[in-house]
């Protein structure tokens, strides 16, 4: 039989970040409440938050908390779908850039982007 390694839903002793975009902040809002309770709800202090003008400008605030010792980042955005490629352009690129953020860091980084 296989071995399952699984995680523990405790956060005490841990340090976290949570890294949210600006735009379309009446979603992001609710997203960044919703990290917040959830890290409570687990033990985490205080979680600080990075509030970035869009969700291309999430990768960096990420790489920055990265570099920082932190156990885990999530980040929070949503793009809107229109009639152009525009959004899945910029959903790729970003998550593609939290991946590379995330293995070269050694950081787990959730991907809380709506599309």
């Amino acid at each position: 039989m296989a071995r399952t390694i699984e995680g523990l839903m405790k956060a005490e002793g841990r340090k976290f970040a949570i890294v949210a975009s600006r735009w379309n902040e009446f979603v992001t809002k609710q997203l960044v409440e919703g990290a917040e309770r959830a890290f409570r709800m687990h033990g985490a202090g205080d979680v600080p938050v990075a509030w970035v003008s869009g969700t291309w400008e999430l990768p960096v605030a990420a790489a920055q908390f990265a570099k920082q010792s932190f156990d885990g980042i999530v980040c929070v955005g949503c793009i809107l779908q229109g009639a152009t490629i525009h959004a899945n352009q910029l959903s790729n690129q970003v998550a593609a850039s939290l991946a590379d953020i995330a293995l070269r860091a050694h950081v787990p980084i959730t991907w809380g982007v709506l599309t």
